[in-house]
């Protein structure tokens, strides 16, 4: 498993707990793996950052600047997301769906990522990785 302190070349964005942040972040995804996945892997990576930061303004409140933190990461093995919120921690059990619950974008992300989880570091964080193929 991978930690966050352990990637050296892992961008950081703040980015306003507002929902104009989401385009903001779809194009801040793509400018990081540009022509470095392939086009879907780019468009599966995109997607998962959108939902991400959808979820976090949506479901959590912002961090104590105000704030969502979107981290993002593409090396030769995988990409990267992380989104930190000021939302408290919360369970998902893997593999399950129910429309009538607000874990759609978790859902989006257990079926298309290689690895993902809600926690980081020790600080209440939703990431994934996205192995290039």
């Amino acid at each position: 498993m991978w930690r966050v302190g352990n990637i050296p070349n892992m961008s950081e964005h703040r980015l306003p707990h507002d929902r104009h942040s989401v385009p903001v972040a779809r194009s801040m995804a793509s400018d990081a793996v540009g022509d470095r996945l392939r086009p879907t892997e780019r468009d599966k990576f995109v997607l998962m950052v959108s939902e991400l930061v959808s979820n976090a303004i949506r479901h959590a409140q912002p961090g104590p600047d105000g704030k969502i933190v979107l981290k993002l990461d593409v090396d030769d093995v995988a990409a990267r997301a992380v989104v930190l919120d000021g939302g408290r921690r919360f369970d998902f059990e893997h593999g399950t769906f129910d429309p009538s619950t607000p874990h759609f974008g978790l859902t989006l992300v257990d079926q298309l990522a290689s690895r993902w989880g809600l926690a980081l570091d020790g600080e209440k964080a939703v990431w994934f990785e996205l192995e290039r193929g």
